[in-house]
C-alpha cells in the first residue's frame, strides 16, 4: 500500500484518537476524579467485508454517480469505498477471516481496561469476555446492584416489532399478561438451553455463497 494512502489516516490516530484520550485523562486528573475513574476502550467487531453498495438503499450505481472512487481520491472526501474481503482478512491478521462470521477474526477484539480502581495492571489475559460483561463489572466496582426500576417504575418493556420497528412506543403497561408470559417463556429457556440460538440466516449465504466465502483462504501448509 503507497505510503501516501497510509499518510491520509495517520492522523485520525496521532491527532485523533491518542489526542483525545489523553485530553480526556488529563481533564480526570485536574478534576481530581482520575483515581477513581476505570476506563474501558475496545473495538466491537473484526473488519467489515461488505462493499459499500451491501447497505440498502445504496447501489452500485447510486455510488458511481454520487462519489468519486477514483484510485487518486481513495480515503479522500468524497469517496465512499470499503476494503472488502481480501483486506479484511488481512486487517485481522493473524485471525481467520472478519466481522459477521464467527471466526476469531470476527469474534475477538482488543479491549483495555485500565484506571484507579484496578487491581491487576500489566497484564495481558486470554480470558473470554462478553461485552455484556462490562455494565455488571462497572456496577461492582461502583458498589451498585443492577436496577430493577427507572423512575420508580418497572423496567420491563414490550414492543410489536411489525409495526414499531424503531421500538418508540412501550406496550407494556397495556399487555402486563404478554409481559409476564414472555419473561416467564424467557426465565425457563436460558435456564433451559443457557444460550441465545441463532436466526438460521447464514453468513456464508449473505457474503455470497461458498465459494466466495473461502475465496480469500490461504493455502494448507
Amino acid at each position: 500500500m503507497p505510503d501516501e494512502w497510509l499518510d491520509r489516516y495517520k492522523g485520525r490516530y496521532d491527532d485523533g484518537y491518542d489526542a483525545e484520550i489523553g485530553r480526556m485523562i488529563d481533564s480526570l486528573r485536574e478534576l481530581g476524579k482520575l483515581d477513581d475513574t476505570v476506563i474501558f476502550f475496545l473495538s466491537d467487531n473484526g473488519a467489515n467485508p461488505k462493499e459499500p453498495h451491501f447497505y440498502t438503499p445504496n447501489t452500485v450505481e447510486q455510488i458511481e454517480r454520487d462519489f468519486d472512487n477514483s484510485l487518486d481520491n481513495y480515503g479522500r472526501i468524497g469517496s465512499f469505498i470499503s476494503v472488502g474481503g481480501a483486506w479484511a482478512e488481512v486487517s485481522n491478521t493473524p485471525l481467520s477471516y472478519f466481522k459477521t462470521t464467527t471466526y476469531e477474526g470476527g469474534i475477538q477484539t482488543p479491549l483495555i481496561v485500565a484506571g484507579g480502581p484496578v487491581e491487576k495492571r500489566g497484564i495481558v489475559t486470554d480470558q473470554m469476555l462478553h461485552v455484556a460483561d462490562i455494565v455488571p463489572t462497572m456496577l461492582e466496582l461502583a458498589g451498585l446492584e443492577r436496577p430493577t426500576e427507572r423512575n420508580g417504575e418497572a423496567v420491563p418493556e414490550l414492543y410489536n416489532l411489525g409495526d414499531d420497528p424503531r421500538e418508540k412506543h412501550d406496550l407494556a403497561e397495556q399487555m402486563p399478561e404478554k409481559v409476564a408470559e414472555m419473561q416467564a417463556a424467557w426465565d425457563e429457556y436460558a435456564e433451559r438451553v443457557g444460550y441465545i440460538e441463532g436466526n438460521g440466516v447464514s453468513a456464508v449465504g449473505e457474503l455470497g455463497g461458498v465459494e466466495r466465502f473461502f475465496e480469500y483462504r490461504l493455502p494448507e501448509d
